[in-house]
């Protein structure tokens, strides 16, 4: 009899877990978030569920749902934080094709990521397969992993948009100068989210060598790209360029772009 009771418990715990990993699908947000928010509390007993439920999940968007189901599962898991669901994690990151479960499995990974996490992206680098050692070296580099860079240097020949923004943006992270003179090249994108970001990066990146690029970048059709150019410039201290700067404020007629372009100004100024 008791074994019968146990076994029943079982069933019913099983059921409620399996329907708060089909909640995570709902077309309700609050429906998603309130299941999300009950399996992170019930923590690592739902992990094998949440895996094995992952691991039926298909790699594309068929629906919406498909999509919610996928990103809120991946969210669940970092928040537990349950090495358990690592290699999931990695499937996730190298195989997934919506861009945005792949990089919330890789802040997911990021909470439990360790040496032997790294050996097996690593792994991934050298796989056949573009798609999966892409997303291994962008993975890596999010990590400030140095092995990534050659990868995220071809990236930046893609034609692809998405791809070049990935490789500018996670070469900031891990902020080599080596790869400076591949970046500055950058600002010449067809692209202005890429030339954007490339400001960005070479700011976080100190390299002087810089400096003249981004000053030209201060001429940059986009205010965007403008105003991140001159908070590079600030970011370096590059003193030299305070009068560019300045000339562009005389110029500059789009609001954000001036204010940023005055925070610049202030910056290298008290600096």
């Amino acid at each position: 009899m008791v074994l019968f009771i146990l076994g029943c418990a079982n069933i019913v715990y099983d059921d409620k877990v399996q329907n708060l990993i089909l909640d995570l699908s709902n077309d309700d947000y609050d429906t998603r978030m309130n299941a999300s928010d009950r399996l992170t509390e019930i923590g690592s007993e739902a992990v094998p569920y949440i895996i094995e439920s992952l691991n039926k999940d298909p790699y594309e968007n068929e629906t919406s749902e498909s999509f919610n189901s996928r990103w809120n599962k991946v969210n669940v898991l970092g928040r537990i934080n349950d090495k358990r669901a690592e290699d999931i994690l990695i499937d996730r990151i190298t195989n997934d094709k919506e861009t945005h479960v792949r990089w919330r499995s890789i802040w997911a990974l990021g909470n439990m990521a360790d040496k032997k996490t790294y050996e097996k992206l690593d792994e991934k680098l050298e796989s056949d397969d573009k798609f999966i050692r892409w997303n291994a070296a962008v993975a890596l580099g999010s990590f400030d992993r140095e092995e990534a860079i050659p990868v995220l240097l071809e990236g930046l020949e893609s034609d692809d948009n998405w791809v070049r923004w990935e490789a500018v943006y996670v070469l900031g992270i891990i902020a080599d100068n080596s790869t400076t003179d591949y970046l500055v090249k950058m600002l010449s994108d067809e692209n202005d989210r890429v030339r954007q970001e490339t400001c960005l990066t070479l700011g976080k990146i100190g390299d002087k060598r810089a400096i003249p690029y981004l000053i030209e970048a201060l001429g940059d059709e986009s205010a965007g790209v403008r105003w991140r150019a001159a908070s590079a410039l600030a970011e370096m201290g590059g003193i030299g360029s305070i009068g560019y700067i300045e000339n562009a404020l005389q110029k500059e007629q789009d609001l954000l772009a001036r204010e940023n372009l005055n925070n610049s100004l202030a910056k290298l100024i008290k600096d």
